[in-house]
This record gives structure tokens, sequence and C-alpha cells, in this order.
């Protein structure tokens, strides 16, 4: 199995899940893929073209202050919100299809601001 990710892999994940609206756009997603990229080689014939695990969850928190950038809700809860309500929501019939099971339990945790 994998274990990276790719930019077109990564770009039709965000298409996927209808994530690429303003103000994350292409663009952004472009530059947070970039941004991203571990500097250490893993060998000499990487082309850093791939995220590793950590450079893919970095990724989805950069995703999540550009679709969530209010500082008032702590950026915990912008991740949970952002991976359940944007991302397992519209994965979850695709996943099932591949035999990968939710939890039906799971729930999509709502913004809540610092009171």
């Amino acid at each position: 199995k994998n274990r990276t990710i790719n930019f077109i892999e990564f770009m039709k994940l965000l298409q996927d899940c209808n994530l690429l609206v303003f103000p994350l756009d292409e663009q952004a997603a472009h530059n947070i893929f970039l941004a991203m990229q571990d500097t250490t080689p893993i060998d000499d014939n990487d082309s850093q073209e791939e995220y590793l695990y950590h450079e893919f969850t970095e990724a989805l928190v950069a995703c999540t202050v550009y679709r969530y950038p209010c500082p008032y809700i702590p950026l915990d809860n912008r991740v949970e919100h952002f991976v359940t309500s944007n991302i397992l929501t519209h994965l979850r019939p695709r996943l099932k299809h591949h035999g990968i099971r939710i939890d039906p339990d799971l729930k999509v945790v709502p913004l809540v601001s610092i009171p």
C-alpha cells in the first residue's frame, strides 16, 4: 500500500470533498502542498513530489486554517470539524464501496467558539 500521497491525489481529495472554494482555491492548495514538503530527502531519487503521513496531516491543518480562519475557535475544534464535516461525510459512500466502514455514530463536530 502507498504510504504517500502525491499532488494529483491531494487535489483530487480536495475536489472530491468540494473544498476548493475561496479562500482555499487551487492556488492556495498548491501553495500548501509546496510549503508542507519535508526538506529532508527520503533517498537519492526522492523528488519531493509526494507527502509522507506527517506532511499530509500538516497540510490538512493548513487547509483547515484557510477554510476556518477564525482565531476565536480553538484549532483542534476547527480541524476536527473540517475532517468530520468536509472529508469524512463526503467520502463515506466511496469508502463504504471499498469495504472501509466509518463508525455510523461518528457525528460532525460543530464549530464552537471560545466562551
